[in-house]
C-alpha cells in the first residue's frame, strides 16, 4: 500500500509532467502577444521537483527515515527535472529554441516608402499600399467589414480578416495540382519567404461586365487575413502582375515556421 511519504517522495518525478502540461497550454492557448516570462512558467515545476527529488534523497541517508521506499523516486526526481532544466535553458526568452519557437515578423524593405493604408498596434499587422493607390468610398463599392479597399487605375484591393488561422500546407505543390484539377485557376506566390496560393475566380459585375478577382490567404496572426484583387477580366495581366507589389506591403505576425 502507497504511504503518504512515498506518494510525496514520488512528486518528484511527476513534477515535471505537470510543468510540460502547463508549458503546452500557455504556448498554444495564451495570446501569442502576452509577456515572454509566460512561455517559462511550466518550468517552475521542474524546478521544485528539482528541489523534492534532492530533499527526500537526502532524508534517505538519515537514520531515523525510512530509505527503501524513497530513494527510488528522489533520484529519479533529479534525474527527470534536472535534464528537463537543462532542455529548459534554450527555451528561457533569448534562449536558441525560444527564438525559433517565437512568431516571426514578416516584412520587406522595399515596401518602405508605400502608405499605411491599414494597421493595428496590438497585433503588429500592418498593410501597406503604393502611393497611386487611393481609399474607396462605400458608394464606389468598399466592403463594410473589410480593413482597407483601396484602388488604382486597374484595380481595386481588398482586405478581410478571416475567422482562424491558417495550417502551412506540407507541399504547396500539391494543394495547387489538386486546384487546378477542379478547374480552378490558381498560382503560387510569395509572401515574404513563405509560399502562398493565389486562387482566381471569375464572374460578372452588377451591369453584367467579366471579372476576375484574386483571392490570397495570408497567415497573419492571431487571424488570417484575405487579399482580395479585383477588376476587369480584361485587364487579368495587370491585375496578376500586381500582386507581388501589394504582397509586399503586408506586415505582421505568423505562426509558419
Amino acid at each position: 500500500m502507497l504511504r503518504y511519504d512515498e506518494f510525496n517522495a514520488r512528486y518528484a518525478w511527476c513534477m515535471p509532467f505537470a510543468g510540460m502540461g502547463l508549458a503546452v497550454i500557455i504556448n498554444f492557448f495564451v495570446n501569442i502577444f502576452a509577456p515572454p516570462g509566460y512561455r517559462a512558467i511550466g518550468g517552475i515545476f521542474f524546478i521544485l521537483g528539482l528541489i523534492v527529488g534532492i530533499i527526500y534523497t537526502l532524508l534517505c541517508f538519515v537514520k531515523s527515515f525510512s530509505a527503501q521506499s524513497y530513494i527510488k523516486h528522489g533520484i529519479g526526481g533529479i534525474a527527470v527535472n534536472g535534464f528537463m532544466i537543462y532542455l529548459l535553458v534554450p527555451i528561457l526568452p533569448g534562449g536558441k529554441i525560444d527564438e525559433m519557437l517565437k512568431p516571426k515578423y514578416i516584412a520587406d524593405a522595399t515596401a518602405e516608402n508605400y502608405q499605411i493604408v491599414y494597421s493595428d498596434d496590438k497585433t503588429k499587422l500592418c498593410c501597406k499600399l503604393p502611393p497611386e493607390y487611393t481609399a474607396v468610398s462605400l458608394a464606389e463599392g468598399d466592403i463594410p467589414d473589410s480593413l482597407f479597399t483601396y484602388k488604382n487605375s486597374t484595380m481595386f484591393v481588398t482586405c478581410v480578416e478571416l475567422d482562424g488561422r491558417i495550417a502551412k500546407p506540407k507541399k504547396i505543390t500539391y494543394e495547387i495540382n489538386k486546384l487546378r484539377k477542379s478547374g480552378i485557376k490558381c498560382q503560387s506566390v510569395k509572401w515574404g519567404r513563405f509560399n502562398v496560393i493565389a486562387i482566381f475566380v471569375y464572374d460578372k459585375d452588377r451591369i453584367h461586365n467579366d471579372i476576375v478577382t484574386v483571392n490570397i490567404q495570408i497567415p497573419t496572426l492571431p487571424k488570417a487575413i484575405q487579399v482580395s484583387l479585383f477588376g476587369l477580366r480584361a485587364d487579368e495581366q495587370q491585375i496578376e502582375k500586381r500582386i507581388p507589389e501589394v504582397l509586399r506591403g503586408i506586415e505582421g505576425y505568423t505562426n509558419w515556421k
